[in-house]
Protein backbone atom coordinates (compact mmCIF):
# COMPACT_ATOMS: atom_id res chain seq x y z
CA UNK A 1 0.00 0.00 0.00
CA UNK A 2 2.88 2.31 0.73
CA UNK A 3 4.41 1.51 -2.66
CA UNK A 4 1.09 2.35 -4.35
CA UNK A 5 0.90 5.67 -2.53
CA UNK A 6 4.50 6.52 -3.40
CA UNK A 7 3.85 5.75 -7.06
CA UNK A 8 0.71 7.94 -6.98
CA UNK A 9 2.62 10.77 -5.33
CA UNK A 10 5.49 10.71 -7.84
CA UNK A 11 3.00 10.50 -10.73
CA UNK A 12 1.28 13.61 -9.34
CA UNK A 13 4.58 15.43 -9.06
CA UNK A 14 5.50 14.53 -12.64
CA UNK A 15 2.07 15.66 -13.85
CA UNK A 16 2.41 19.01 -12.09
CA UNK A 17 5.91 19.47 -13.45
CA UNK A 18 4.78 18.59 -16.99
CA UNK A 19 1.84 21.02 -16.71
CA UNK A 20 4.19 23.72 -15.45
CA UNK A 21 6.53 23.16 -18.41
CA UNK A 22 3.65 23.28 -20.86
CA UNK A 23 1.94 26.31 -19.26
CA UNK A 24 4.77 28.09 -17.52
CA UNK A 25 3.86 31.47 -19.01
CA UNK A 26 0.30 31.30 -17.68
CA UNK A 27 1.48 30.09 -14.27
CA UNK A 28 4.12 32.83 -14.11
CA UNK A 29 1.44 35.36 -14.96
CA UNK A 30 -0.80 34.06 -12.15
CA UNK A 31 2.11 34.15 -9.70
CA UNK A 32 2.97 37.68 -10.75
CA UNK A 33 -0.69 38.72 -10.40
CA UNK A 34 -0.96 37.45 -6.83
CA UNK A 35 2.45 38.94 -6.04
CA UNK A 36 1.17 42.31 -7.29
CA UNK A 37 -1.92 42.00 -5.10
CA UNK A 38 0.27 41.19 -2.07
CA UNK A 39 2.49 44.21 -2.81
CA UNK A 40 -0.58 46.50 -3.11
CA UNK A 41 -2.03 45.22 0.17
CA UNK A 42 1.34 45.60 1.92
CA UNK A 43 1.79 49.13 0.53
CA UNK A 44 -1.72 50.15 1.63
CA UNK A 45 -1.29 48.74 5.15
CA UNK A 46 2.09 50.45 5.45
CA UNK A 47 0.58 53.76 4.34
CA UNK A 48 -2.32 53.47 6.80
CA UNK A 49 0.06 52.59 9.62
CA UNK A 50 2.32 55.53 8.81
CA UNK A 51 -0.69 57.87 8.54
CA UNK A 52 -1.99 56.69 11.92
CA UNK A 53 1.43 57.21 13.48
CA UNK A 54 1.62 60.73 12.02
CA UNK A 55 -1.87 61.53 13.36
CA UNK A 56 -0.91 60.27 16.81
CA UNK A 57 2.26 62.37 16.72
CA UNK A 58 0.24 65.41 15.65
CA UNK A 59 -2.27 64.85 18.45
CA UNK A 60 0.54 64.49 20.96
CA UNK A 61 2.13 67.66 19.60
CA UNK A 62 -1.17 69.54 19.92
CA UNK A 63 -1.53 68.36 23.51
CA UNK A 64 1.88 69.85 24.28
CA UNK A 65 0.99 73.15 22.61
CA UNK A 66 -0.65 76.10 24.40
CA UNK A 67 -4.39 76.26 23.74
CA UNK A 68 -5.97 79.54 24.83
CA UNK A 69 -9.76 79.84 24.75
CA UNK A 70 -11.90 82.91 25.52
CA UNK A 71 -15.41 83.13 26.91
CA UNK A 72 -17.70 85.27 29.05
CA UNK A 73 -18.59 84.06 32.54
CA UNK A 74 -20.23 85.37 35.71
CA UNK A 75 -17.69 84.00 38.19
CA UNK A 76 -19.12 83.71 41.69
CA UNK A 77 -21.61 86.56 41.22
CA UNK A 78 -24.80 86.29 39.20
CA UNK A 79 -24.69 90.02 38.35
CA UNK A 80 -21.14 90.18 37.00
CA UNK A 81 -19.89 89.65 33.49
CA UNK A 82 -16.26 88.54 33.25
CA UNK A 83 -14.01 87.85 30.31
CA UNK A 84 -12.05 84.63 30.86
CA UNK A 85 -8.93 83.64 28.93
CA UNK A 86 -7.97 80.07 29.81
CA UNK A 87 -4.89 78.18 28.66
CA UNK A 88 -6.06 74.57 28.31
CA UNK A 89 -2.72 73.41 26.88
CA UNK A 90 0.36 71.93 28.54
CA UNK A 91 2.83 74.73 27.77
CA UNK A 92 3.03 78.48 28.28
CA UNK A 93 1.20 80.82 25.91
CA UNK A 94 3.32 83.90 25.23
CA UNK A 95 2.31 87.38 24.05
CA UNK A 96 -1.39 86.64 24.39
CA UNK A 97 -3.43 89.48 22.90
CA UNK A 98 -7.17 89.89 22.44
CA UNK A 99 -9.41 91.97 20.22
CA UNK A 100 -13.18 92.19 20.68
CA UNK A 101 -15.50 93.06 17.79
CA UNK A 102 -17.70 94.99 17.95
CA UNK A 103 -16.13 97.01 20.73
CA UNK A 104 -17.51 96.43 24.22
CA UNK A 105 -19.16 99.63 25.43
CA UNK A 106 -20.97 99.91 28.75
CA UNK A 107 -22.18 102.81 30.89
CA UNK A 108 -19.99 102.18 33.91
CA UNK A 109 -17.78 105.12 34.89
CA UNK A 110 -14.36 105.04 33.24
CA UNK A 111 -15.15 101.70 31.55
CA UNK A 112 -13.11 102.37 28.43
CA UNK A 113 -10.23 103.81 30.45
CA UNK A 114 -9.68 100.81 32.71
CA UNK A 115 -10.92 98.02 30.43
CA UNK A 116 -9.03 98.73 27.23
CA UNK A 117 -5.87 99.72 29.07
CA UNK A 118 -5.51 96.12 30.19
CA UNK A 119 -2.30 94.49 28.94
CA UNK A 120 -4.32 91.83 27.10
CA UNK A 121 -5.41 94.50 24.60
CA UNK A 122 -1.99 96.12 24.29
CA UNK A 123 1.46 94.56 24.78
CA UNK A 124 0.07 91.12 25.61
CA UNK A 125 0.45 88.78 28.58
CA UNK A 126 1.77 85.32 29.39
CA UNK A 127 -0.63 82.60 30.53
CA UNK A 128 0.76 79.48 32.19
CA UNK A 129 -0.66 76.05 31.32
CA UNK A 130 -3.95 75.16 33.04
CA UNK A 131 -4.29 78.78 34.18
CA UNK A 132 -6.91 81.50 33.67
CA UNK A 133 -6.70 85.25 33.17
CA UNK A 134 -9.85 87.02 34.37
CA UNK A 135 -10.97 90.51 33.35
CA UNK A 136 -13.94 92.28 34.95
CA UNK A 137 -16.30 93.56 32.27
CA UNK A 138 -19.33 95.06 34.01
CA UNK A 139 -22.06 94.70 36.62
CA UNK A 140 -25.60 94.00 35.44
CA UNK A 141 -27.81 96.69 36.94
CA UNK A 142 -31.39 97.73 36.24
CA UNK A 143 -30.30 100.22 33.55
CA UNK A 144 -28.31 97.60 31.66
CA UNK A 145 -31.19 95.14 31.99
CA UNK A 146 -33.60 97.69 30.52
CA UNK A 147 -31.23 98.24 27.59
CA UNK A 148 -31.23 94.48 27.02
CA UNK A 149 -35.04 94.28 27.20
CA UNK A 150 -35.36 97.17 24.74
CA UNK A 151 -32.85 95.44 22.41
CA UNK A 152 -30.50 98.41 22.62
CA UNK A 153 -27.61 96.34 23.97
CA UNK A 154 -25.09 94.57 21.75
CA UNK A 155 -24.88 90.97 22.98
CA UNK A 156 -22.97 89.05 20.27
CA UNK A 157 -19.19 89.43 20.05
CA UNK A 158 -16.22 87.90 18.27
CA UNK A 159 -13.14 87.51 20.47
CA UNK A 160 -9.97 87.25 18.40
CA UNK A 161 -6.93 85.82 20.16
CA UNK A 162 -3.31 85.88 19.09
CA UNK A 163 -0.48 84.19 20.98
CA UNK A 164 2.80 82.34 20.48
CA UNK A 165 4.03 78.93 21.56
CA UNK A 166 7.43 78.20 23.12
CA UNK A 167 9.03 78.21 19.65
CA UNK A 168 7.61 81.63 18.81
CA UNK A 169 5.12 80.26 16.28
CA UNK A 170 2.01 82.48 16.21
CA UNK A 171 -1.42 80.97 16.83
CA UNK A 172 -4.72 82.62 15.88
CA UNK A 173 -8.14 81.79 17.32
CA UNK A 174 -11.58 83.40 17.06
CA UNK A 175 -14.46 82.66 19.45
CA UNK A 176 -18.05 83.76 18.91
CA UNK A 177 -19.50 84.60 22.33
CA UNK A 178 -22.75 86.03 23.68
CA UNK A 179 -23.62 87.84 26.92
CA UNK A 180 -27.39 87.42 26.49
CA UNK A 181 -27.59 84.41 28.82
CA UNK A 182 -26.54 86.52 31.82
CA UNK A 183 -29.63 88.72 31.57
CA UNK A 184 -32.16 85.90 31.70
CA UNK A 185 -31.15 85.24 35.30
CA UNK A 186 -32.41 88.62 36.51
CA UNK A 187 -35.78 90.39 36.47
CA UNK A 188 -36.37 93.94 35.22
CA UNK A 189 -35.15 95.44 38.48
CA UNK A 190 -31.89 93.51 38.36
CA UNK A 191 -32.95 90.93 40.93
CA UNK A 192 -32.49 87.18 40.85
CA UNK A 193 -35.63 84.97 40.96
CA UNK A 194 -34.90 84.08 44.61
CA UNK A 195 -34.45 87.74 45.54
CA UNK A 196 -37.71 88.55 43.78
CA UNK A 197 -39.55 85.83 45.70
CA UNK A 198 -38.06 87.02 48.99
CA UNK A 199 -39.05 90.58 48.11
CA UNK A 200 -42.62 89.51 47.33
CA UNK A 201 -42.79 87.59 50.61
CA UNK A 202 -41.45 90.61 52.50
CA UNK A 203 -44.03 92.87 50.83
CA UNK A 204 -46.80 90.44 51.76
CA UNK A 205 -45.61 90.25 55.36
CA UNK A 206 -45.42 94.04 55.57
CA UNK A 207 -48.98 94.23 54.25
CA UNK A 208 -50.18 91.72 56.85
CA UNK A 209 -48.35 93.59 59.61
CA UNK A 210 -49.85 96.91 58.48
CA UNK A 211 -53.33 95.36 58.38
CA UNK A 212 -52.94 93.94 61.90
CA UNK A 213 -51.65 97.25 63.23
CA UNK A 214 -54.51 99.03 61.50
CA UNK A 215 -57.07 96.74 63.12
CA UNK A 216 -55.50 97.29 66.54
CA UNK A 217 -55.65 101.08 66.12
CA UNK A 218 -59.31 100.93 65.03
CA UNK A 219 -60.17 98.86 68.11
CA UNK A 220 -58.69 101.52 70.33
Amino acid sequence: MNLGFSKYFFDLVRWIWAMFQENHEVINAIILFFTLIAVIIYTRETYLLRKKSEEQLELEKQKNEPNVIAFFDSGNSIRKILLILSNEGRTIANEVKAEIKPKLLFNEVNFEQYFYKNAIFNQGITIAPNSKYVIYVCLIDAELRNMFDEEKLQTEYAIKLQYKNSNGVPQLRTYEQSIAQFFYRLDHEGRTPIEKQLGDINTTLNGITSAINGNKESDV
